[in-house]
């Protein structure tokens, strides 16, 4: 009994360091894009968030490979975990590369064809290429159970990413060159932990055949559409809101819910890898999902109310209150909702992402193909379409969890 509470006591304070300084660690987020919005120019600072948005959609397959194999990671016995984390870590380092040299292929193409900055997307190229071992120092961290480690290599990122990009915004205000504090962090961050681990790359470890096969491929095409879900509202946006000072406006107060989404997902991706039906009882599926709706409510509250409460300086410029309520509603429904995908991605239950995919898709399209470019009804139908996937997802994950226990109990 006395172990059972010395263990308790462990795991509560432990949980409270890792969400301390997650939420200090958001703190210095919002706190770069305070700065950033009061010292670039509207237009500028509109193409900085856009790089954000479209740096969060690039990284999709560094998380897909890694929530990919988080399950075989787990289930792994201690004595080969060690090795398959190696050998992965080489699967990565080629896969990446890889992956970079198409992105510059793509947005070289593009930049001839189209009128785009190139030296812009060349740097967000960069970036990517070494999240993508931000992404796997975190999935090592968390399948090994060392949260603390984890959150606080996720506080001196943010906090790094703050201190470089609002040096380098006195020093000039291109958007690529502000985008250079975040290579700065990433190389502090990535230097350290590899200086501390056993990681290694090497050409006998690769083994991609195990990776790269038909399920993966399903499993990274669902991860994609979960990814675009989450950001449709922005995508939505650049597209249908052809004033651009509207656009700017909805840009603006999206940033604190959508970073508040943002916020969410290490908690999400702690927790993935004990998300299979194999170790984890129909209650710890709910209370995890309770949990979760009551942080994340609470947080988009004070985020709500923080706007009329907080000083000026504070605040990020061109925000809309209304939007901001809403946006923030928004958020809320998409968070519940990428929870019940990854759930039924942790168990491979495609069926039911395609039938949810599948229906969101043709009330996406039924809202927004009505919609006029005003701004308060764009983001109506983004309220509606929001809390149409949670309810859809909702229902049908409940349907999958009941059917599963009724075999089981057989």
């Amino acid at each position: 009994m006395h172990n059972s509470l010395k263990d308790n006591l462990k795991f509560n304070s432990n949980f409270l360091i890792f969400f301390s300084l997650i939420s200090i660690s958001f703190g210095f987020n919002y706190l770069n894009y305070v700065v950033l919005s009061n010292f670039l120019p509207q237009p500028n600072f509109g193409i900085f968030y856009t790089s954000i948005v479209l740096l969060n959609i690039l990284i999709t397959p560094c998380v897909v490979f890694n929530f990919y194999i988080s399950k075989i990671i787990v289930n792994n016995k201690e004595d080969k975990k060690k090795i398959n984390i190696q050998e992965n870590f080489s699967n990565l380092v080629t896969l990446s590369f890889c992956y970079f040299f198409i992105l510059q292929f793509l947005f070289y193409f593009l930049s001839i064809y189209i009128n785009i900055n190139y030296q812009l997307y060349f740097v967000v190229s960069l970036i990517t290429l070494l999240q993508c071992y931000i992404e796997y120092l975190r999935l090592i961290l968390d399948t090994g159970k060392h949260y603390i480690k984890s959150s606080t290599y996720t506080f001196f990122f943010n906090l790094f990413k703050l201190i470089f990009c609002s040096a380098l915004v006195f020093i000039n205000v291109k958007v690529s060159i502000i985008l250079l504090g975040f290579l700065f962090s990433q190389v502090l961050i990535i230097s350290h932990f590899y200086n501390q681990s056993y990681l290694r790359f090497s050409l006998r470890a690769l083994n991609l055949r195990e990776i790269l096969n038909f399920d993966f491929f399903i499993y990274f095409i669902f991860f994609i559409f979960m990814v675009c879900f989450a950001y449709a509202d922005v995508i939505l946006s650049y597209f249908l809101l052809s004033n651009l000072n509207d656009f700017s406006n909805y840009s603006s107060s999206n940033v604190l819910p959508k970073s508040i989404l943002m916020f969410s997902l290490p908690f999400l991706k702690a927790i993935y890898p004990n998300l299979h039906n194999q170790i984890i009882a129909l209650k710890e599926v709910f209370l995890l999902f309770y949990s979760i709706i009551l942080i994340s409510f609470l947080i988009l509250l004070v985020v709500y109310l923080s706007y009329f409460y907080f000083p000026s300086i504070l605040q990020i410029k061109n925000v809309d209150p209304f939007i901001l309520l809403y946006s923030c509603c928004s958020t809320f429904c998409a968070i519940m909702t990428i929870f019940f995908i990854l759930y039924n991605l942790a168990n491979r239950n495609y069926k039911t992402i395609f039938i949810g995919f599948i229906l969101c898709f043709f009330f996406m399209i039924n809202s927004f193909l009505n919609t006029k470019t005003y701004i308060h009804e764009f983001t109506n139908s983004v309220l509606y379409f929001y809390a149409f996937s949670f309810g859809v997802f909702f229902i049908l994950s409940i349907i999958k969890l009941n059917n599963f226990y009724k075999k089981k109990c057989r």
